[in-house]
């Protein structure tokens, strides 16, 4: 672990302009991990991202602790969620490819495919 890749909570809340304290209190209550230091504490800069997100929800928003820790938790499974959707969708174009199902001007053909379109 180079010395170079941590921020420490100090440096933070000058940047941020926040209490250090509060910055310890959402890593003790587990929003994103710590490094512990002679100094104090400090985030590795890959986890910098996520607590700068913290901050966020925390200043402009107003949430407190707990209700980051759930906006982060369903912020997470909806990653997930487009993940494995665009998984599926991989999945069902290379099973159309070897079907080999027909064009969609032979289905317009045979009168199996409209066209929908919106009313102005």
């Amino acid at each position: 672990m180079n010395q170079e890749t941590i921020i420490t909570l100090r440096q933070i809340g000058q940047h941020f302009r926040i209490d250090h304290t509060l910055i310890q209190e959402f890593a003790e209550f587990g929003l994103y991990d710590t490094i512990a230091l002679a100094d104090g504490a400090g985030v590795e800069r890959p986890s910098l991202k996520r607590l700068q997100r913290v901050i966020s929800l925390h200043q402009a928003l107003g949430v407190n602790k707990e209700g980051i820790d759930i906006i982060l938790d369903l912020r997470d499974q909806v990653s997930r969620l487009h993940q494995e959707i665009a998984a599926l969708h991989q999945e069902l174009d290379r099973l159309h490819l070897q079907a080999e199902l027909p064009s969609a001007a032979d289905l317009e053909n045979q009168g199996l495919l409209i066209e929908i379109r919106e009313i102005e």
